[in-house]
């Protein structure tokens, strides 16, 4: 199975980028089980988004759609609620949509 490639973007608040991404990543291998590998970039350094994305969350309106050619989900509010449950429910159906269309187009 792919994994995901997803880059998790934001600017410089500290420990908080850091913070939402071991949330994430605790859903996507203990909870979810989904094969993925995510970067962080503050988009302040380096705001190219890396070729080879599946999917974009960021912590600040950084990318729009006309820009990239993958999904792009806000994760502002786990700023605030690491656990926010509808973000984390968005971001797993995303990325479940994201595999099977990988694993269908495989199979073809």
């Amino acid at each position: 199975m792919r994994r995901l490639e997803i880059l998790l973007a934001g600017g410089s608040c500290g420990n908080t980028l850091y913070l939402i991404a071991d949330e994430i990543e605790r859903h996507f291998s203990e909870v979810w089980n989904l094969p993925y590998r995510m970067t962080l970039q503050n988009i302040w350094d380096r705001f190219e988004a890396p070729a080879q994305t599946d999917l974009i969350l960021q912590t600040m309106p950084a990318y729009n759609p006309s820009q990239v050619t993958c999904p792009i989900l806000s994760v502002k509010p786990m700023i605030r609620d690491r656990d926010h449950e509808e973000t984390l429910e968005t971001i797993r159906n995303t990325a479940e949509r994201l595999l099977a269309s990988v694993q269908s187009e495989g199979s073809e």
